[in-house]
This record gives C-alpha cells, sequence and structure tokens, in this order.
C-alpha cells in the first residue's frame, strides 16, 4: 500500500461536526483533525486488513445519519 493509499480524508465545513466524526473513528483508526480556514480535514489511516475501507466508510455513512 502506498502513503498517499494509507489514509483517507474528508472534509467537513463545520468544526464541531468535524470534532465528532474525529472521536467517532478514534476508537478504530489513528484520526487526525487540522483546523484550517475554510474546511477541516479529518484525516483516518486505514489499518493493513482487508476490508478496512469498506468498515471506515459505513461508520461515515453511520455518522452522517445521526
Amino acid at each position: 500500500m502506498t502513503d498517499l493509499a494509507e489514509s483517507v480524508h474528508f472534509e467537513i465545513a463545520d468544526l464541531a461536526a468535524a470534532v465528532r466524526l474525529t472521536r467517532r473513528l478514534a476508537p478504530r483508526w489513528t484520526v487526525s483533525l487540522h483546523e484550517r480556514r475554510d474546511v477541516n480535514l479529518v484525516t483516518a489511516r486505514l489499518r493493513e486488513h482487508s476490508g478496512d475501507f469498506a468498515e471506515l466508510l459505513r461508520e461515515l455513512e453511520a455518522w452522517v445519519e445521526e
């Protein structure tokens, strides 16, 4: 896996929402939050096992539905 493919980035406009997403993902992935002027960037590092990207997207989908 290349460095670029090892992380997934989500742009979240609202800082409070970005914090909630970061906290939700943190128990299972290494996550960081970078505050920027116009958007907040939540980055999740994928784990080695297959299916991790799908798991991450399902977790993101559940967060969006809340």
